[in-house]
């Protein structure tokens, strides 16, 4: 009988020890993400960028650079509470998943566009970014409204970066 209850202990400490490595690993990630995707952008020739037909309505990039900032913190927000917050069983471990594919798609993004300059693909892929963003907002409620809801400016600049990127591709054609 003992054992079961210093068995509970550990895992009760366990428990506790992750929840606290998360308020350094979570936003480690999401600020890794950010910073790859960054050196893609980087990468590529930004003069490229300015040799491109921009839709007049484009905002600025340092508009672009403070919304992505803004999303970045939220979705970090989102993922603490996720993580901190669902039950663990397949449910969240597919949504755990689902942050990690959203994450990679993010900077397969600047990759494409910026260091390879492919449009084309970038507006495709700029589908699959939305379509995954989307499902976190709608699963993730399952487990936090209020982390669903820090995803839904996410979901909307995604959607309306896609309109630009098409904008922009149309128009360099």
């Amino acid at each position: 009988m003992a054992f079961w209850y210093i068995l509970k202990y550990f895992i009760t400490m366990f428990q506790s020890l992750l929840h606290k490595l998360s308020f350094f690993v979570i936003p480690s990630i999401v600020l890794c993400i950010a910073l790859i995707g960054g050196y893609f952008t980087g990468q590529g020739e930004i003069n490229w960028y300015y040799t491109l037909k921009i839709p007049a309505w484009a905002p600025a990039g340092d508009f672009i650079g403070a919304m992505w900032s803004m999303i970045y913190v939220a979705t970090a927000i989102s993922l603490f509470y996720v993580w901190n917050r669902g039950e663990r069983n397949r449910f969240f471990f597919w949504i755990i998943l689902l942050f990690a594919v959203n994450g990679f798609l993010n900077v397969l993004w600047s990759y494409l566009f910026f260091t390879k300059h492919l449009i084309g693909a970038a507006v495709l892929e700029t589908a699959l970014l939305e379509i995954s963003t989307v499902a976190l907002v709608v699963f993730v409620r399952r487990i936090s409204t209020l982390a669903s809801i820090l995803l839904l400016p996410y979901a909307l600049w995604v959607l309306f970066a896609q309109y630009l990127i098409y904008e922009v591709w149309r128009l360099n054609a």
